[in-house]
């Protein structure tokens, strides 16, 4: 092998081993989790599990919802109650929060109470997630209490609960989702063919809350 021969090899040699050590160096470097956001691995202690409780508690005004303004989905369900029932008149001017008036109608032609109605589903379907989310992060963690841990087990079933409740009237027929849930396709069903898988996880939710919040 001639001198140049060598120099070409030792070349394309010395050009590998750095590609190739550069992409070594650089798999783990860009290896980087997204800023901002929080994984079950930052939550995985009692305050990230109390944190995820929070904002279960949080979906029940109804009203917090990115991008809406949210009169459908308030847990006072005034428009779905008072106005619907003819108790209650929008009033002001028939350009603000005019599907009011549709809904209080009755009438469905125009589609402006359909934003009222995905509203009103997006409130109570978050806080199901929010809900089963806490109780499935709860499992995970440990060096929690037994009472606190049976506090926020009983509270976050509570308000699952409350939140499918009001899917269920204000829908009838509805999917019943729970923290286990690996299939989220479901058929939905009635209430008396449902409830029976519904009240003892209440009840246990009832009796926990009850039997570890402060009397004060």
């Amino acid at each position: 092998m001639n001198t140049r021969d060598l120099h070409r090899l030792l070349g394309v040699t010395a050009f590998l081993i750095l590609v190739g050590g550069v992409t070594y160096s650089c798999k783990d470097f860009l290896d980087v989790g997204p800023q901002g956001a929080l994984d079950e691995g930052t939550l995985s202690n009692q305050a990230g599990v109390e944190g995820i409780l929070i904002a279960a508690y949080r979906r029940l005004d109804g009203a917090s919802l990115a991008g809406c303004d949210c009169w459908g989905g308030a847990a006072s369900n005034w428009v779905w109650g008072s106005v619907a029932s003819d108790d209650a008149h929008k009033g002001s001017n028939a350009n603000d929060q005019a599907p009011i008036a549709d809904i209080e109608l009755y009438n469905w032609g125009t589609g402006l109470a359909e934003g009222y109605l995905n509203d009103k589903w997006r409130a109570v379907w978050e806080g199901v997630v929010r809900s089963n989310a806490t109780l499935r992060l709860l499992k995970k963690v440990s060096g929690i209490s037994p009472t606190d841990a049976a506090s926020i087990q009983g509270e976050a079933l509570f308000l699952r609960a409350h939140y499918h409740f009001e899917a269920w009237r204000m829908w009838g027929n509805i999917p019943y989702y729970f923290e286990d849930d690996a299939n989220f396709r479901r058929e939905t069903g009635r209430w008396d063919e449902r409830r029976s898988g519904l009240p003892q996880p209440t009840k246990e939710g009832f009796r926990s809350t009850r039997a570890t919040t402060p009397a004060d």
